[in-house]
């Protein structure tokens, strides 16, 4: 008996060219450039699996509007995740040897994964990660495995690489729907600045300039919904969010915008940062 043709053959995807790369920050928050051949990047093959994600947080609301039914709402919130399971271990494995170190020294950790491996155009996730948790398992009879308790640091972001390894965000689109920013101006250290009413998903954009390296912490304040807080460098990369507040350690000098927003409008208040100013 003849078999049909498979005309409509599956999107599928297998994960076994999929890379992983992590490197040490040297403190500038800079992602260093993508270099497999000077030592800067290593290749973390001692895993097993790769999982990157994030899941938005929600709260439950049950009155009158509702008809008495129980409805999720956004709450702004986000928790992103990054595991790579129990990797085999070996003293000389370029890669857990950043990983020890970063968990030692308290140094943060740039990662790139590359679910169809590398290639000129393959999607790539990038972010910086702390190693909370450095464990060895040794059996009496079998492989010595080590666990990593890996923290993202904020979303990760997606893009492409071209062939020499240099990365581009995607752009999800989307933002033609949302409400235009506000520009809030400059902030200075130390002092509150009012916050202007908000619409759902409106930004405001507070600008400082920190003159020494040193911690940038930014605080909102008021009675209103909870608010995101991100703290942004001059590339636009997300170097800190938080509800209500986020804190950006051992952050270098330069500019930095404090952005402020949220999934639910929000009613005045106040902004205030610390930071070298």
């Amino acid at each position: 008996m003849t078999q049909p043709s498979q005309t409509n053959a599956p999107n599928v995807r297998f994960g076994k060219n999929a890379r992983m790369y992590i490197a040490l920050d040297d403190g500038s928050g800079t992602e260093p450039a993508f270099n497999t051949q000077n030592g800067t990047w290593a290749y973390f093959c001692a895993t097993s699996q790769l999982e990157i994600g994030g899941q938005k947080g929600s709260e439950t609301v049950n009155n009158f509007c509702t008809g008495g039914n129980d409805v999720q709402v956004n709450d702004g919130s986000e928790t992103n995740t990054i595991t790579t399971g129990d990797a085999t271990w070996a003293e000389n494995d370029r890669a857990i040897q950043m990983l020890e170190t970063a968990y030692e020294t308290d140094t943060r950790v740039w990662y790139r994964i590359y679910p169809l491996g590398l290639g000129n155009g393959k999607p790539v996730y990038r972010g910086l990660l702390e190693v909370k948790e450095w464990k060895l398992t040794i059996p009496s009879k079998g492989l010595i495995k080590m666990t990593n308790g890996l923290n993202p640091l904020g979303k990760p972001e997606k893009g492409t690489v071209d062939a020499a390894g240099v990365f581009t965000k995607t752009d999800f689109g989307g933002g033609s729907n949302l409400p235009p920013a506000i520009n809030g101006g400059n902030l200075a250290d130390n002092v509150a600045t009012n916050l202007q009413n908000m619409a759902a998903n409106q930004e405001a954009n507070y600008t400082l300039t920190s003159t020494g390296a040193g911690d940038i912490m930014a605080v909102t304040a008021g009675a209103s919904s909870a608010r995101t807080v991100s703290i942004v460098d001059s590339t636009g990369a997300v170097k800190a969010t938080g509800t209500d507040g986020a804190t950006f350690a051992a952050a270098p000098a330069g500019t930095y915008t404090v952005r402020v927003g949220g999934a639910a409008a929000s009613n005045g208040g106040t902004v205030t940062v610390d930071y070298m100013g």
